[in-house]
């Protein structure tokens, strides 16, 4: 009887630990739900949802005749994100202007999961031009893509709690071939990147980074100077030439040796004076 007891009791200590987590993820959960589908509009879901159902009738009354026009199959509507688009140069951008408003404008799209004949884990973009909005394209999503679930993973491993943020935005920068999501609070700016390849930022994928300290990493990987120098080069941001630190290196090294030496020669030479002074 009395090993029951215990038993239940374990079980019901172990309830009560799990209670609180559990609790925290669905409030974290709901309040990431909350702030990111209020980024999209009702009038531009509306809008929106009757362009990718256009695109579905062709794809089914001209069996895919127009190419990628027709690939799409079905689209999730309540799976809408609003992706604003980076500068080029974003590194320099905050550098010029450390605020979020440097990087983040109106200059936006929407991305909306959906099934298509590229896959049924798709991606449909909608762009705007002279403020109406088009059809963009379907892509196969990636790893790199952005979800709730992930941006929720990321506040709560960064201990961020979530009573204070006020805004997130999702972005991307197609020169760094990333996703970026802001995170916003009273007192600093947060971001967690998602790049297409683990190691190429320099930072965690997922990982709550400030602002500041993302992108000082990012400017010690990144030399966006020598892409404003060579605008043919637009493919990627050439990487920092890291013989320019080990030149600094040694020119500093070279200095304070040369120092060294001056200064013990000083030393020696008035040595050498007092002993002949004292000579004499």
């Amino acid at each position: 009887m009395k090993k029951k007891i215990i038993i239940i009791m374990s079980c019901f200590y172990m309830l009560l630990l799990s209670f609180p987590a559990s609790a925290m993820d669905s409030s974290t959960n709901e309040k990431v739900n909350e702030i990111i589908s209020a980024q999209v509009s009702e009038n531009e879901i509306s809008e929106i949802n009757v362009i990718l159902l256009e695109q579905e009738g062709v794809a089914v009354s001209e069996s895919n005749a127009k190419g990628s026009t027709s690939m799409l199959k079905s689209h999730d509507i309540n799976n809408t994100y609003k992706v604003y688009r980076l500068p080029v140069l974003m590194l320099t951008a905050y550098k010029e202007n450390p605020t979020i408003d440097s990087l983040l404008t109106d200059d936006c799209v929407w991305e909306i999961c959906a099934n298509s004949l590229l896959s049924e884990n798709s991606i449909v973009r909608i762009s705007t031009k002279n403020g109406e909005k088009f059809f963009s394209g379907i892509a196969e999503r990636t790893d790199s893509y952005v979800t709730n679930k992930k941006i929720v993973s990321a506040i709560e491993q960064g201990g961020l709690p979530v009573s204070a943020i006020n805004e997130i935005k999702i972005a991307k920068s197609e020169i760094y071939h990333s996703y970026f999501v802001f995170v916003t609070t009273v007192e600093t700016d947060y971001v967690i990147p998602f790049p297409a390849r683990e190691d190429f930022l320099g930072v965690e994928t997922g990982k709550l980074y400030t602002l500041d300290d993302m992108i000082k990493t990012m400017d010690g990987i990144f030399d966006e100077a020598a892409l404003e120098k060579n605008q043919d080069s637009y493919g990627g941001v050439p990487l920092r030439d890291p013989s320019v630190n080990d030149n600094t290196d040694i020119v500093f090294v070279a200095v304070v040796s040369f120092l060294i030496v001056l200064v013990l020669a000083v030393v020696l030479m008035k040595k050498k004076f007092l002993k002949v002074s004292k000579v004499q």
